[in-house]
């Protein structure tokens, strides 16, 4: 039961950033979503990287900041629809754009977090 407490606190205030991002910087398209997703799949591998033990401290650190705080902040279901409208609107280059963005630019991202988390850590 103490996970879900970690989990509902870090998604919370994952949220209510993604909310101020969002507000405070707003792009065409929703792009901006994209920008956070990747920033979200960077700082959670680096997150899910700097806390690699199952010691009862990282673990409330995951759960905290990784799968809640980072889940919050990120959104599928927002880039899902973006990408549906993109289309609807007849914009498939964007919607193309908005998919390689958020896909690409997460998996580089993530990868990047690991590595550097990695060398950090040596």
């Amino acid at each position: 039961m103490q996970s879900y407490v970690w989990v509902a606190l870090g998604g919370a205030a994952g949220t209510v950033l993604r909310a101020i991002i969002s507000q405070a910087y707003p792009l065409q398209h929703n792009f901006h979503i994209v920008w956070i997703n990747i920033l979200g799949s960077l700082l959670l591998a680096v997150i899910f990287t700097s806390f690699s033990t199952d010691s009862e401290a990282h673990m409330r650190m995951k759960w905290l900041l990784g799968t809640g705080m980072m889940g919050g902040f990120t959104t599928m279901s927002t880039f899902s629809l973006d990408v549906v409208k993109l289309l609807e609107a007849g914009h498939y280059a964007i919607a193309g754009l908005y998919v390689l963005g958020s896909v690409v630019g997460g998996g580089v991202a993530a990868v990047i977090g690991i590595l550097l988390t990695t060398l950090l850590k040596r």
